[in-house]
């Protein structure tokens, strides 16, 4: 079997520039390594440093002797300690896919993966969010947080996030979880993982599950991730968004 994948990006209209950015590696060994990053905060230093540090990190030699629950957690675990100093933070969700249709993620954030699986179900990945997620928000304010307004903040400062878990953002190091969500899963030849950034499914957090299964019926019915972003957009997101679809043929 044979992984198809296609991705587009799109500028929303909130930020001056774009941070989200698409990472898709076909591998000398068979395999495929897709990523989706997006970043926040005043520029994009974190979110760039992260995207640009792949090429060196996904590679056979790195991965060999791993499986692959341990090579995606190295690799966050990289990422999490080379990127602590940045003020600004970004998303992280990866999957690591194979041939045979066994398919390994890890997440950092709110991006997130979808997949068709073979007895029909959706596998939506945890969303790493302090208004829509209660046991993360918990973890948050256990660790010292402060939670308002769907936001958590360090026990001094005026400055939050809604993640609660993130690369970089150096100014929420005590309360923020730098490890991964990380799941394996298999599919079946014709089946697809989709993975995005927020702006996709739903910015607002508000009809997030209902707007998935809208997406996941859409590529059933052949659409691509450019397709897939005009639906987000007439759903009114002004959000970047980004779109990696991974179809096993």
């Amino acid at each position: 079997m044979k992984w198809i994948i296609d991705s587009t990006l799109a500028k929303g209209t909130r930020k001056r520039v774009n941070q989200d950015r698409a990472y898709a590696h076909h591998l000398s060994d068979g395999t495929c390594f897709a990523a989706v990053l997006d970043g926040h905060g005043r520029d994009s230093e974190c979110v760039n440093y992260c995207y640009e540090r792949l090429p060196a990190l996904v590679n056979p030699t790195r991965m060999s002797g791993k499986s692959p629950e341990a090579f995606l957690w190295d690799v966050c675990k990289t990422l999490a300690g080379e990127s602590r100093h940045f003020e600004s933070g970004t998303t992280f969700s990866a999957a690591y896919l194979f041939r045979s249709g066994w398919v390994s993620i890890a997440v950092i954030g709110d991006s997130p993966i979808i997949a068709r699986l073979p007895d029909g179900k959706l596998f939506v990945s945890q969303e790493h969010n302090a208004r829509t997620n209660k046991s993360e928000r918990e973890r948050a304010v256990a660790q010292g947080a402060f939670f308002d307004g769907g936001y958590i903040y360090p026990p001094e400062g005026n400055h939050g996030l809604q993640l609660t878990r993130a690369l970089g953002d150096n100014f929420l190091d005590e309360i923020l979880s730098r490890e991964p969500s990380i799941a394996s899963f298999s599919i079946a030849r014709g089946a697809w993982v989709l993975l995005a950034s927020d702006g996709l499914s739903d910015p607002a957090h508000e009809y997030s599950a209902e707007h998935i299964n809208e997406l996941a019926a859409a590529i059933e019915k052949d659409a691509g991730p450019a397709q897939l972003i005009d639906q987000a957009c007439a759903w009114g997101s002004e959000d970047d968004i980004t779109a990696i679809l991974c179809r096993l043929n």
